[in-house]
């Protein structure tokens, strides 16, 4: 009797390891997944400043071409 409830206990203590474990992999994952969405925000930001930019570009370059004919 005594060694099954070692038994239970040692198995209680690996769950509850593997539980910390656990724990510790999701709190990294979602770190990384706040760095990497922060990322892609600012990778999106940034290309619709370079799209508007570019687009600002054709505009002017078209006015430009317009006024010279």
């Amino acid at each position: 009797m005594e060694q099954k409830m070692l038994a239970v206990q040692d198995l209680n203590q690996t769950v509850e390891d593997q539980n910390s474990d656990l724990q510790i992999h999701f709190t990294e994952a979602h770190g990384n997944i706040n760095r990497l969405s922060a990322e892609v925000q600012s990778v999106q930001s940034s290309e619709k400043v370079k799209v508007a930019d570019s687009l600002q570009i054709q505009k002017n370059s078209s006015g430009q071409a317009e006024s010279k004919h």
